[in-house]
């Protein structure tokens, strides 16, 4: 799916699996995606299907849980049950634009969470295979059959709050793929492709001494703006239209 794996500043094209049950409960209770850290922490302390001692829980899940919408969580007699779980999986992440540096750069960053491959235009070299390998991304050339010199490894992150974000976020490209904006989405996916790849073209030129800063600073802005045009349409026009923003803590970082 264009676009499908997010992390905080950058996307790639990913292979999504959906969990249907939890897909058609979440839309039964009008459920969108949960793309809020803090509420994640929280709801990751629980067994899913299973009631915990309200009292047991420290007093911000507790005051999490409170505010948290019915459908995430059930309070049964003296306890709490999650009745929310992932409703997708990234199965496989392809980053293929960019310099081979900020490729390979963009690729270690989302093969923590998902086994991701760099595509490759021609066969890579052994140091782009080595540095490939230290990093635990896959190298794949483009083709018809493609052709794989490197598969990518299992990530390193075990499942935990971080990794359920970029599950969430991954859902709701998923919805908005099939939502009112579809073609709009893949729009800006592609504007989105674009203009990182003239960012990275402006970062090494800079790098070599041959573009100013300040053309690396133009082209940052538009990755930006693109970047938050992409994350609003989907906001907007991912089914159903409700993105349960539940609270927000300062001191918990986004991904």
């Amino acid at each position: 799916m264009p676009g499908g794996a997010r992390l905080e500043n950058a996307r790639a094209d990913a292979v999504v699996a959906i969990d249907e049950t939890e897909h058609q409960r979440r839309q039964q209770q009008r459920l969108g995606a949960v793309t809020e850290l803090p509420i994640l922490h929280s709801l990751s302390e629980l067994p899913h299907g299973l009631p915990v001692f309200f009292d047991a829980l420290a007093r911000r899940d507790q005051e999490r849980l409170v505010r948290a919408p019915y459908s995430m969580v059930d309070f049964v007699a003296d306890g709490v049950v999650r009745e929310v779980r992932p409703a997708a999986d990234v199965v496989g992440v392809r980053v293929s634009t960019g310099a081979w540096t900020s490729r390979l750069r963009r690729a270690a960053e989302f093969a923590r969470f998902a086994p991701t491959m760099a595509v490759l235009r021609r066969p890579p070299t052994p140091e782009q295979e080595l540095q490939a390998d230290y990093f635990g991304v896959g190298l794949v050339q483009q083709g018809q059959p493609e052709q794989v010199y490197l598969e990518a490894k299992p990530p390193a992150v075990s499942f935990a709050p971080v990794q359920w974000l970029f599950r969430e976020h991954a859902y709701r490209a998923w919805l908005g793929e099939r939502g009112p904006a579809a073609q709009q989405r893949r729009a800006l996916v592609d504007l989105l492709d674009s203009a990182h790849a003239v960012l990275t073209d402006e970062q090494d030129l800079h790098a070599a001494g041959e573009s100013p800063e300040d053309d690396v600073a133009v082209a940052q802005a538009a990755y930006d703006a693109a970047f938050e045009a992409l994350e609003a349409c989907e906001a907007i026009h991912a089914e159903p239209a409700i993105d349960h923003a539940t609270c927000v803590d300062e001191d918990t970082d986004e991904l």
